[in-house]
């Protein structure tokens, strides 16, 4: 997977979290959107397991493949507050792989999570 996909991504499911859209919602309609069928599964489970109850950061670290320990993590710490500051402003892929990211240290405080 692309690590500009992976950015895209992050900025659209970003934008409907912000507009109020319910997180199973957001997964659904992305993942309906999705041209890479790699991710469009990927997403389609991860929809589910939010779905089926798991938290959606959970629900990612079950795909390695496409969100790495530190996107998962990010996502993690933001969970449990109220709002979410999109992190896409900062998540800036420096290379083809999804793993190799740039990411400030004060980033863990700045998100927050609507859920």
């Amino acid at each position: 997977m692309k690590a500009k996909e992976l950015a895209i991504f992050t900025r659209q499911f970003s934008v409907m979290i912000d507009a109020g859209l319910p997180l199973v919602q957001c997964l659904e309609i992305l993942a309906s959107q999705q041209e890479n069928k790699f991710f469009q599964k990927i997403l389609a489970g991860t929809r589910a397991q939010v779905e089926g109850g798991a938290t959606l950061s959970a629900a990612m670290r079950t795909s390695p493949k496409a969100f790495d320990a530190l996107y998962v993590n990010m996502v993690e710490a933001g969970e449990p507050a109220v709002f979410w500051t999109p992190f896409c402003s900062v998540f800036r892929p420096t290379s083809k792989r999804t793993s190799s990211c740039s990411a400030p240290s004060s980033l863990h405080s700045s998100i927050r999570w609507a859920y």
